[in-house]
């Protein structure tokens, strides 16, 4: 009888650290580390190439570790980078928006990494902008030139712990100017309005749920759903790039995340964040909150 109280006692105990700890836990509210924000640049894309899963996992934990302070404890990644392979090509940014399926696909550099080596940007707006562009009237050095428009252009992610929020800003009116550079290689007079909104890094920092607060948005179509969405986000080796043995990329879609749109600028996307889930989303008090406005 003794030994059973023992035991009792112990899974106790077992089951109450479970509760308390959580995976890549973040820094924030009362345990936050800092009283001031901390200005986190982004990262530029680069090759992810025949990386192994290890290696590219290596250089997100390094990007994490420069800002060590953001964390309660040490950092692994989580169940979203599961199904990642090795030695895989990545669906390329040159693929992508111009040479699209097939084996051009994995040319330049890799999409992805643009979320995977920016982890505190826990969402990114990303602007619907395949199939803009004429097939085979870009050059991979004209592709390769600075600031050519694949993305709006990111400002450095403000993260401010003890508020449990982070802000980023989306240059938008910069990108239309940008585009207006290439006007002999797009189909047609192109204006985009309507964004992804990529959220596996909240995932991987343990807030699974989300919600597009309407009341604090600006100038968006708001979700047509009430309730908060469970974020599905992950990376995963899939045959959609149609390069033989397919390619790492970004799955599944969801209608909440892919279609979203601005109405005019400057806009905000307000979107609040849940370890658990909510019971009411529009008025159940967020864990963390990311702000992305367009400029």
């Amino acid at each position: 009888m003794k030994q059973l109280s023992i035991t009792s006692v112990f899974f106790f105990l077992f089951a109450v650290l479970a509760v308390q700890v959580h995976a890549n836990e973040l820094a924030i509210g009362s345990r936050s580390k800092t009283s001031g924000a901390i200005v986190v640049p982004i990262v530029q894309p680069i090759e992810l190439d025949w990386n192994t899963r290890d290696q590219v996992l290596e250089r997100r934990a390094k990007e994490v570790e420069k800002y060590r302070s953001l964390l309660t404890d040490s950092y692994e990644p989580g169940e979203c980078f599961d199904r990642m392979e090795d030695k895989r090509p990545w669906w390329g940014l040159y693929g992508l928006h111009v040479y699209r399926q097939g084996i051009r696909s994995i040319e330049g550099p890799s999409k992805e990494s643009s979320y995977l080596l920016n982890p505190f940007r826990l969402v990114a707006a990303e602007p619907n902008n395949i199939g803009i562009w004429k097939e085979n009237s870009l050059t991979n050095r004209e592709l390769s030139k600075p600031g050519f428009p694949f993305f709006w252009s990111s400002s450095a992610v403000t993260f401010d712990p003890r508020r449990s929020q982070a802000s980023v800003t989306c240059d938008v009116t910069g990108y239309h100017r940008q585009l207006a550079k290439w006007i002999p290689h797009l189909k047609g007079d192109v204006v985009i309005q309507n964004f992804s909104l990529i959220a596996y890094n909240a995932r991987d920092f343990g807030f699974p749920f989300m919600y597009l607060d309407p009341k604090n948005s600006l100038n968006l179509v708001p979700w047509k759903s009430p309730d908060a969405l469970e974020i599905p986000q992950m990376i995963h080796c899939g045959g959609s790039c149609g390069y033989p043995g397919g390619c790492n990329n970004m799955s599944p879609h969801r209608v909440e995340l892919d279609n979203n749109r601005l109405t005019r600028l400057p806009a905000r996307a307000y979107l609040r964040l849940w370890r658990e889930r909510p019971k009411d989303a529009k008025t159940s008090s967020p864990d963390f909150v990311m702000v992305i406005d367009f400029i």
